[in-house]
């Protein structure tokens, strides 16, 4: 699994995306194989008109979305906690696609 050297003001400003909060995650975000990425707002399909885009707001989310576009390249939902980012394939247990290592950590 790969690592990505992160500070906590970085996964804050991650945090700060999202826009609804997922049941179990303190951020969820979708991506498409376009590159795309838009924060949780409904469960299943998300109409375009409900995505807000934030590729290239955050060089941290953009690199996450890569890396999970890298492992699932046709897209869908990914989760991020404060130990990485996952996400579920339909029916099966989460996977953790990058494990986070923090500069400074506390």
């Amino acid at each position: 699994m790969k690592g990505l050297t992160i500070t906590r003001e970085e996964l804050e400003e991650i945090k700060r995306l999202q826009l609804k909060h997922h049941w179990k995650w303190p951020a969820a975000f979708s991506a498409n194989p376009r590159g795309d990425i838009w924060p949780y707002v409904t469960r299943g399909y998300t109409d375009e008109g409900l995505r807000e885009q934030v590729r290239h707001v955050s060089k941290i989310i953009d690199a996450i979305a890569d890396e999970y576009l890298n492992a699932r390249p046709t897209g869908g939902r990914f989760f991020i906690d404060d130990t990485g980012a996952f996400y579920t394939p339909q029916g099966e247990s989460e996977v953790q696609f990058l494990a986070f290592r923090f500069v400074n950590p506390k």
